[in-house]
């Protein structure tokens, strides 16, 4: 399974977990839809989210934002080797910057962070980096 495959697998996931709780998702991998994943996160768990679920939710969470990523930037997937886990590589002008959403991703929503916070962040950086986004 390639990267990109498991990412896909995760979003469907996601997508399930959330018909299975009577939540329809209703948009699509767009940067704007950053700050919609934080409102199902918050209309699914209102507290908090139940320990037993573990880290599978978090990853879905992330593997969305991830495509989100992809489909908003030039990019092309990697894994990385330290964490083994996928990963993108930006274009940034004759240069790239891995972004390992997944990773960083997971670690915002497991600490409770809403993304758009999170996103805000990450999106500095990639402007710094001059990361290009895909025409429209």
């Amino acid at each position: 399974m390639t990267a990109e495959e498991y990412v896909k697998d995760q979003c469907t996931a996601f997508h399930k977990t959330c018909e299975d709780m009577a939540y329809k998702v209703d948009f699509g991998y767009e940067l704007a839809s950053i700050a919609k994943l934080d409102k199902v996160r918050k209309a699914l768990w209102p507290n908090e989210i139940p320990a037993e679920l573990g880290n599978a939710i978090s990853i879905m969470w992330a593997s969305f934002f991830t495509l989100i990523l992809e489909n908003s930037y030039i990019s092309k997937w990697t894994v990385d080797h330290q964490s083994k886990t996928p990963s993108l590589i930006l274009k940034c002008g004759n240069r790239g910057l891995q972004v390992k959403s997944v990773l960083i991703a997971a670690q915002a929503f497991n600490q409770g962070r809403d993304y758009v916070d999170f996103w805000a962040e990450l999106k500095e950086t990639l402007d710094e980096s001059g990361a290009e986004l895909k025409s429209s």
